[in-house]
């Protein structure tokens, strides 16, 4: 076969430019290689790297990390499935990646996260991050806060009288799991605007799918063997993560079809509806984070929202909410126990 001159100089042009950006390519690995010899690390065992010094019980896992940080510094690498991980323990070191608006993209164990988050505020990159952190950061003005310091108030007293009953035997507790339920509780108001009363129900469906999910996401985190979707899916882990999934997803969509359904009767009949979900501060109904998703939904050119994108936002900040903030408080406690 003779090749017509025209497409012989389009394939050395299409050869040219793939020999040209694989050694692009090539460099730019170089380059990260040459500089993560740089950074210290346990030892990196073959196609394992450091994964087998990382498969440890869940309980033994801090304890390894703060060992990690003893002996190699405030820096170190760790190697697991293919993947480097830079663990960076350096206050100034993580402002630099927390307040950089480039960086922005996650590591790879956040993909581990999106079947229960999809690509919410934490989990997305690029224009729809850019997009969705324009949209929603208005969401966050201390006024609209301040309107849901008595649900602090609220939950923080029912956290306080449960504590004194549960203290009366005098016996250690764990305090960890009393946080968490109140954080939970407070974000159910504010971001859904709905009453879990986890506090007093702690056997609701809802709180233990938040607490099987975030207990299996841990343990998947901390063990890079079940880090592979094919492999993690056919444990038993897998199976009872898609379970504790499945109900977070239809709660969370049952709460929107609710509220998108009360406020369609609330613009019909002009008035409130009395709902014992709907959240009321001295008669006037305090706008849940919710709310101003399917504001955003109904009133946004810039931005379109679908239920799908803010069921997204709903359980980002669901999960966020109350495990961030629980470990930021039992941190504070802890430090106060110690001083």
């Amino acid at each position: 076969m003779i090749l017509d001159p025209f497409d012989l100089t389009q394939l050395s042009f299409a050869v040219v430019v793939s020999i040209v950006f694989i050694l692009f390519i090539r460099s730019k690995s170089d380059r990260r290689k040459a500089l993560f010899k740089k950074i210290p690390g346990p030892y990196r065992y073959p196609f394992f790297g450091t994964s087998v010094e990382l498969n440890l019980p869940n309980e033994a896992y801090y304890p390894l990390i703060f060992k990690l940080k003893e002996t190699f510094g405030d820096r170190y690498i760790l190697y697991a499935c293919g993947f480097c991980y830079v663990v960076l323990s350096n206050p100034d070191d993580i402002e630099k990646l927390l307040t950089s608006s480039i960086h922005i993209t996650k590591g790879q164990t956040y993909n581990m996260i999106s079947p229960w988050l999809g690509e919410g505020l934490l989990t997305s990159t690029g224009a729809k991050w850019q997009a969705r952190r324009k949209l929603l950061t208005p969401s966050f003005h201390f006024r609209i806060l301040e309107d849901f310091l008595i649900t602090f108030n609220e939950q923080a007293e029912i956290l306080i009288d449960i504590l004194r009953t549960d203290l009366r035997d005098k016996q250690e507790k764990d305090i960890c799991k009393y946080i968490t339920r109140c954080t939970l509780d407070i974000i159910g108001e504010t971001a859904m605007g709905k009453k879990l009363n986890s506090q007093r129900e702690i056997d609701s469906a809802y709180v233990k799918a938040v607490n099987k999910a975030c207990e299996i996401q841990f343990h998947r985190t901390v063990k890079p063997l079940i880090w592979p979707d094919f492999i993690f899916y056919l444990t038993p882990y897998g199976r009872k993560y898609k379970a504790a999934l499945k109900a977070l997803h239809d709660f969370t969509d049952n709460v929107i079809r609710e509220k998108k359904a009360s406020r369609n009767m609330v613009a019909d009949q002009e008035k409130p509806l009395s709902d014992s979900d709907e959240i009321y501060w001295h008669g006037k109904r305090r706008l849940a984070f919710l709310d101003l998703l399917l504001d955003a939904q109904d009133n946004s050119d810039d931005v379109k929202m679908s239920d799908l994108d803010i069921r997204e936002e709903v359980d980002t900040f669901m999960f966020e909410g109350h495990d961030t903030t629980s470990a930021s408080l039992n941190w504070t406690i802890f430090l106060l126990a110690c001083n």
